[in-house]
């Protein structure tokens, strides 16, 4: 079996981040962030297909990479921030920023559960950073 530096080379695996929002108060405020492992098995553009099981193999290694990252982040940290992987059902996009390969998505959803809400902080910060710096060694980096 692959360890996951493995997987990640194999894959082509990166990341992007985007920030996550919320509705308070009908004031739209940063949650957190949504961190995407994003992999595939071919260049080929033309490669659309939901039911390959090379896509769906992909797809299980980008799962693995995520809990594997996460393991330690299963509960609320003490301050509030939690951590949970949130697989697509086999949904294929295509990146432009990747030779409009086509990719499959795992993401990890960084954010508070909290009535009171003010803006993202430094603590979502933190654990974003904590999950880039591991898949950074990895050798999986941002788009």
């Amino acid at each position: 079996m692959l360890n996951l530096k493995e997987l990640a080379e194999e894959y082509g695996v990166r990341i992007q981040v985007w920030p996550r929002y919320v509705s308070v108060n009908g004031e739209r405020r940063q949650d957190g962030f949504d961190l995407e492992l994003l992999g595939s098995h071919t260049i080929d553009p033309t490669h659309l297909d939901p039911s390959c099981t090379l896509c769906q193999r992909a797809a299980v290694a980008l799962l693995r990479i995520a809990q594997q990252v996460t393991c330690d982040q299963d509960h609320p940290t003490q301050s509030g921030v939690r951590v949970e992987i949130c697989p697509h059902e086999m949904s294929l996009v295509c990146s432009p920023r990747l030779e409009n390969r086509p990719l499959v998505i795992v993401t990890i959803n960084i954010f508070r559960r909290s009535e009171h809400i003010e803006h993202a902080n430094e603590h979502e910060l933190d654990v974003l950073n904590t999950l880039k710096k591991r898949l950074a060694e990895l050798s999986i980096h941002e788009l």
